[in-house]
């Protein structure tokens, strides 16, 4: 049995359309499905149910991040909100150890290169649970400053000195934080994609897949340093950025929301492929490479590892 994909089926077959039903998966290794943020890294597993196919790209983790009162007035509570601040690390692993996806320092890849990839249209359209989203903030509060009356020669408009107040339209610049108000509890909830987080790995291949054994996701959380701090100006973080004091930040009701194929026909074409000839899937793989400079000029050596049947795409900086 086997059936035809979307985007090379041109007949008008709508009953082989996929169909997605999100199961969610709790975490197998954390009952309460939540852990108090710390300085130190905490690994968190998933197990795929055994059985289903499934699309990893169009699946999503979601969570929320409740931050308590910083203990003291004058205090603005700061959460990065443009990247998935939460992990440190995110893989995907066969029961026998086998590697299949691996996004080191995956918050702040997907901080990076999220807004490399994802076109303004697709930005735009984006909720505040998504990996990142427009700020908004009004065109009222986005100022033009403008050039001195002196420095205007006869040949050009005149323009009024110093600053407009206001803009055109409103800013649509990523929201870098989540701030909360004066000694005030901050919460937010976040429900990040996949193939928005592990953009050029197998987490980005949009493809129903099956596979005949035991799967893992495994997260490792970042540091609550990294991700939430306070400050005495909600505006301006200034030299008075703080971390957080011990307990301080708790996640919770983290779940994985799994794509599951619920076409049954094409469900049953992709397990029939696996269990005849197996399925053949090429995809990126991401290799960090991570320096400390010790000085203002430092000369970086990277050795890149030559592997069967592979090049280099692409390198980006950070």
């Amino acid at each position: 049995m086997s059936a035809l994909p979307a985007t090379v089926d041109y007949s008008r077959n709508i009953q082989d359309a996929s169909k997605y039903n999100m199961l969610q998966v709790p975490l197998s290794n954390n009952a309460t499905s939540s852990f108090v943020a710390s300085d130190s890294s905490l690994k968190l597993q998933w197990t795929l149910p055994a059985g289903v196919t499934a699309n990893p790209s169009r699946s999503t983790i979601s969570y929320t991040i409740d931050c308590d009162v910083p203990g003291a007035a004058d205090r603005y509570t700061y959460v990065v909100d443009d990247c998935f601040q939460i992990a440190q690390n995110l893989s995907m692993t066969t029961g026998k150890g086998v590697t299949i996806a691996d996004v080191p320092f995956a918050n702040r890849y997907s901080k990076i290169v999220d807004k490399y990839y994802t076109r303004h249209s697709t930005f735009m359209s984006r909720s505040n649970m998504d990996v990142s989203y427009p700020c908004r903030t009004t065109k009222d509060n986005n100022p033009i400053h403008q050039v001195a009356a002196g420095v205007i020669t006869a040949n050009t408009i005149e323009l009024p000195a110093g600053a407009k107040n206001d803009a055109f339209v409103d800013y649509e610049e990523p929201r870098y934080f989540k701030v909360g108000e004066d000694n005030q509890k901050l919460a937010l909830a976040k429900n990040v994609k996949l193939d928005d987080v592990g953009r050029s790995t197998f987490f980005e291949l949009d493809r129903d897949i099956y596979i005949g054994e035991a799967i893992y996701i495994n997260l490792d959380t970042a540091p609550v340093k990294t991700f939430a701090f306070w400050a005495d100006d909600d505006k301006v973080i200034g030299a008075t950025a703080t971390a957080l004091a011990a307990g301080k930040v708790t996640i919770r009701n983290i779940m994985l929301n799994l794509a599951v194929e619920d076409n049954a026909y094409l469900s049953n074409s992709v397990r029939a492929k696996w269990e005849g000839s197996g399925i053949n899937l090429r995809s990126d793989y991401v290799l960090p490479f991570r320096n400390v400079c010790n000085s203002s000029t430092t000369n970086i050596t990277l050795q890149i590892p030559q592997m069967a049947s592979t090049k280099i795409k692409r390198t980006i900086n950070v």
